[in-house]
């Protein structure tokens, strides 16, 4: 009585198994909008973090477009392995944009032809603007390399 009952349930599992496979490997939907698509407008903003003392880029740093009215959150974005950013769903306003990195010194972005380094740049987003070429240098942090010699002049031990 039971044999019945059991071919019927493999049966069942057996035709039904595709179908869950199936509903497993669907793609998730991708939403392009927005998180919160009162707050944020269409423009976007790309550029690289590069090495001041090499010129190479730097992976995995932080930016942060920071709006000056303060209503909003920041929004963030890490760089790729390239140096690169980008940050979408800009609203058009004033924002400071900055970069920072373990073993760097954070930065500002600022008017390349501005040379003074406590000079705070207010980045201007035109509504729908696509700003490329945004690139920031961030300096090494302090360390200090070499040997250390004992008073007659030899090297000391390994160093630190």
């Amino acid at each position: 009585m039971c044999a019945p009952r059991f071919r019927l349930l493999c049966l069942f599992l057996l035709l039904a198994s595709p179908l869950c496979c199936a509903a497993q490997t669907q793609p998730a939907a991708q939403n392009d909008s927005p998180a919160d698509s009162t707050t944020d407008g269409t423009a976007e903003i790309s550029g690289h973090i590069l090495s001041t003392e090499t010129g190479q880029p730097i992976e995995k740093a932080y930016i942060f477009l920071t709006p000056l009215t303060n209503t909003t959150r920041p929004k963030t974005a890490i760089t790729g392995a390239d140096g690169s950013f980008r940050i979408g769903w800009i609203a058009k306003g004033g924002y400071t944009l900055t970069a920072s990195r373990d073993g760097f010194v954070t930065q500002a972005f600022r008017n390349p032809d501005d040379h003074n380094p406590a000079t705070t740049y207010t980045l201007t987003v035109p509504d729908a603007a696509v700003l490329a070429s945004i690139d920031i240098s961030l300096p090494s942090a302090a360390s200090a390399h070499g040997i250390i010699l004992d008073s007659s002049g030899d090297p000391v031990g390994q160093g630190v």
